[in-house]
């Protein structure tokens, strides 16, 4: 499932992309930034076990979109992390700028790691 800002509203507007294609990792001074505010966050979120900032197709003429993917353990979607995620995101870029989130299924974080890496894994608890 994707989970997409709307640009107008800053609400989460979900939507299901029935293709994705990842096509490498999004990085640089503001995205490195971004990443460790995610971090901060993450590391308070137990069920998230991994997160990437990547770069995917959605099998149409949209483009490529800078996607949050995070794997949860168990697979599920937390729709709490949402606003938080947005409200971090919002705080550091325009309302012309959106960010898609993906909670990712095994087979999808498979095709991820082959072009990124995680940014944030979680560390097992003793």
């Amino acid at each position: 499932m994707g989970w997409f800002k709307n640009k107008t509203s800053r609400s989460p507007e979900r939507l299901t992309p029935h293709v994705v294609r990842f096509t490498g990792e999004q990085d640089g001074p503001a995205e490195r930034d971004l990443k460790d505010r995610f971090v901060a966050l993450l590391r308070g979120e137990p069920i998230v076990q991994r997160a990437y900032l990547a770069c995917a197709e959605h099998g149409d003429v949209s483009g490529v979109h800078i996607t949050l993917c995070l794997k949860c353990f168990p697979r599920t979607e937390d729709a709490s992390l949402l606003p938080k995620l947005a409200g971090i995101f919002g705080s550091m870029f325009s309302s012309q700028e959106h960010l898609d989130i993906r909670f990712l299924e095994d087979i999808e974080e498979r095709e991820l790691r082959s072009v990124c890496v995680p940014f944030y894994e979680s560390t097992p608890s003793a």
